[in-house]
């Protein structure tokens, strides 16, 4: 009717579709609802940060799921230990064995429990175990190496802090910044850590270069960790609540065989056969003949319990929670009854991938620091002799870690392959064992040996 109108409306038609860049940016339906703020690490996480840990601990208590996740990933990745292989070169570039069998001999010592964990339960590959345990839960821990006069041949020890200690402290403090009880300067770097050392209130500043503070960080100028299960939680949770629900109502059905439907007003209860504690017997066996009463009737129940959906359902959640913690759903569940060899090996290849950046993160963070403190202990006490230390640090604290291994999935094939990468020089002896977790130079020698 109006050519004008239309063609005003072409042409902001055309205005609009030109603005309408990015969908996942619509304000309108349906993401109305969806209105997230930037906000700094900080002020993203510091409102529920220990909620989130509160809730976490629950589930790694109390939820099956969750706890075979945490058990999945440390078994894995820490297993029976990281184990460090001393690699100090000598000037020309060869290895020095003896001071590196020196240092491992001594390593072997201080690492049993009682001796470098200043609580006294655990060994270090304990300690391992719960730094990663609790890096997956809790979203970070706290580990400091105190020098302890107890008679020990080596005084170094390690004592593991959560994070409950850390202050809520949040201030500006001069040029630095006091972000969740962790001062940084002005390029985002730890300067000190506050700990919370009474039911006061009292704070420690403890200088950073005391503390190891294991996190995973996500973001630019982040100072505290996340619990790495906040994107799994609730669908844990659901799953849990789901199972126990059909659990109960599996339960309440399993209590009803039959209704009895009776035309008597008084019903017949009064005319049952009763037991010593004057109840009446109401019982169902196998064979069972039963005459009814005259205007009397029987109803089965069919209460639709065990549910047909739920095992699909369990399925499909389980995938969900496998994949928020890049988890295959094969090695979350412990089923491998709907998988091929090819699609099982790529499944636990992914796995290792995951498991290896773990690994690789617990050495550089953790597993080296205290050794590179150990080494040098052992020289300044006199336990290994070596000139010229504090000029070469790091050749002579330097070392390589062997992380438990995984078993083939199809051992004559796997062994096939590397063969022939060893023959082709692809691959060497020493990685090969390593992928294993075994240290090639014990296995050399042993077959010496043998």
């Amino acid at each position: 009717f109006s050519p004008r109108k239309a063609f005003e409306r072409v042409r902001y038609r055309m205005a609009y579709d030109a603005l309408r860049n990015w969908d996942a940016g619509d304000p309108h339906r349906p993401n109305s609802e969806w209105m997230p703020l930037n906000r700094t690490p900080e002020e993203t996480d510091s409102a529920y940060r220990d909620r989130v840990r509160a809730r976490a601990r629950d589930l790694e208590r109390n939820n099956e799921v969750a706890n075979a996740a945490i058990k999945t990933i440390v078994r894995n990745t820490v297993g029976t230990g990281i184990k460090p292989q001393a690699q100090v070169h000598n000037p020309d570039g060869s290895l020095n064995d003896d001071i590196n069998s020196q240092l491992e001999t001594l390593w072997k010592r201080w690492v049993k429990p009682g001796i470098c964990d200043l609580e006294g339960h655990s060994s270090f590959y304990d300690l391992q175990q719960m730094v990663l345990r609790r890096r997956l839960v809790d979203g970070e821990i706290l580990a400091m190496l105190p020098i302890v006069r107890d008679g020990a041949f080596i005084p170094l020890k390690v004592q593991l802090w959560e994070p409950d200690y850390l202050s809520d402290l949040s201030y500006a403090s001069g040029s630095n910044a006091i972000n969740g009880g962790v001062e940084i300067d002005q390029y985002g770097r730890p300067v000190a850590y506050y700990f919370t050392v009474d039911l006061a209130g009292k704070t420690k500043r403890v200088p950073a270069n005391q503390v190891i503070h294991l996190f995973q960080k996500t973001r630019p100028r982040q100072t505290r960790g996340m619990s790495e299960f906040a994107a799994t939680m609730n669908a844990i949770k659901d799953l849990g609540e789901y199972m126990e629900a059909e659990l109960v109502a599996a339960r309440i059905a399993a209590c009803f065989a039959g209704f009895i439907k009776t035309d008597y007003a008084g019903g017949r209860i009064g005319r049952l056969e009763r037991d010593s504690d004057n109840k009446p017997i109401e019982s169902i066996e196998p064979g069972m003949m039963e005459y009814l009463m005259p205007g009397e009737d029987v109803t089965f129940a069919s209460p639709g319990r065990p549910n047909t959906d739920a095992a699909q359902f369990s399925t499909a959640q389980t995938r969900r929670i496998a994949a928020g913690l890049g988890l295959s759903f094969e090695t979350l569940s412990r089923d491998y009854s709907q998988g091929s060899y090819s699609s099982a090996r790529q499944g636990h290849l992914e796995d290792r991938k995951e498991f290896q950046a773990l690994q690789q993160y617990l050495v550089t963070h953790f597993c080296q620091p205290v050794w590179e403190e150990f080494v040098r202990m052992c020289v300044y006490r006199g336990l290994v002799k070596v000139a010229n230390f504090d000029s070469d640090v790091d050749r002579f604290t330097a070392a390589s870690w062997i992380a438990p291994g995984w078993s083939w999935i199809d051992p004559r094939k796997e062994v096939e392959a590397t063969r022939i990468e060893l023959e082709n020089g692809m691959t060497t002896l020493s990685k090969v064992c390593a992928m294993k977790g075994d240290d090639w130079q014990e296995i050399m020698e042993q077959r010496a040996r043998e």
